[in-house]
C-alpha cells in the first residue's frame, strides 16, 4: 500500500486459503477509511462468482457482483487481484 496525505492506495494479488470458507471481504486494510469515500478495480479473479469491484467501509473491502452491492463470494483457492484507492480522515 501507498499513502500520500489522506489517499490510500492498495494494490494485490491474493489467493485465497485452500480450505477456507467461502468470504467476500478482505479485512485489516492499513488505515481507517471514510465511508464510503473508497472503491476497487478487479482485474483479474480466477473463480466462477467472481467479483466485479468493492467498496471500502472502515478498514474492510467488501467485494460485490454488480452495482446493487450483491455480495461476490471468494472460494477456496480463489485468486483475486485487484486495486483499491479510499480516503483516510488524517
Amino acid at each position: 500500500y501507498v499513502k500520500v496525505g489522506k489517499v490510500v492506495t492498495v494494490l494485490a494479488d491474493v489467493t485465497s486459503a485452500a480450505g477456507s470458507s467461502t468470504t467476500n471481504q478482505i479485512g485489516g486494510l492499513p488505515f481507517t477509511g471514510l465511508t464510503p469515500h473508497g472503491s476497487a478495480y478487479v482485474s483479474f479473479t480466477s473463480g466462477s462468482n467472481s467479483p466485479a469491484g468493492a467498496y471500502v467501509d472502515s478498514t474492510t473491502l467488501n467485494f460485490i457482483q454488480n452495482a446493487s452491492q450483491t455480495g461476490a463470494n471468494i472460494s477456496a483457492g480463489e485468486r483475486v487481484i485487484f486495486v483499491a484507492v479510499y480516503y483516510t480522515s488524517a
